[in-house]
């Protein structure tokens, strides 16, 4: 930077302009999808189920240019929840992009939630998506990351139900 300051002026800050334009353009190709509560998706779930159960939805649609977004950080998403919150029920059917990546932000979410003694309920999981989902160990009970995965958002729905009624038999 320096030397390209001392002998090309006019020049030296095309790298910093280049590599500020590669950052934009990554976000704008490759966006970072949206997480809203079920009301401000436009549901009417939350009205159904008890406060204690969050219901979230994973809204890829809203990216820029078209272009569906990839799943966001969840596990800094998780530090918002409300404290009273026992199951969040999570629907990612929105999600395109489920790579690896993807498994691996669900595993740290489900760590984060299991620490706060939170269950995670998924919706809209697709039999691939399951298949990858229990190919990495997230649904095996022996983990003890208490993650259950549903394709319908209705079924999902009952099982936090079921998940928070055992939560208050056992204490």
């Amino acid at each position: 930077g320096t030397l390209a300051f001392d002998y090309a002026p006019n020049l030296a800050m095309l790298p910093a302009v280049g590599l500020l334009l590669w950052i934009v353009g990554v976000d704008v190709w490759n966006p970072i999808a949206g997480i809203l509560s079920n009301r401000d998706f436009g549901g009417d779930l939350h009205d159904a189920l008890p406060a204690q159960v969050a219901v979230f939805h994973i809204d890829s649609k809203r990216g820029r240019l078209g272009r569906r977004g990839r799943l966001p950080n969840l596990s800094a998403w998780a530090e918002h929840l409300r404290e009273d919150v026992r199951v969040v029920l999570l629907e990612v059917g929105d999600v395109e992009e489920w790579d690896a990546n993807a498994v691996l932000e669900v595993r740290a979410l489900a760590q984060r939630l299991r620490a706060r003694g939170t269950s995670l309920v998924l919706a809209g999981v697709t039999q691939a998506r399951y298949r990858q989902l229990e190919g990495s160990g997230i649904l095996d009970p022996a983990n003890r990351l208490d993650v259950h995965a549903f394709g319908d958002l209705d079924l999902a729905a009952a099982r936090a139900i079921t998940l928070l009624d055992q939560r208050r038999s056992t204490g």
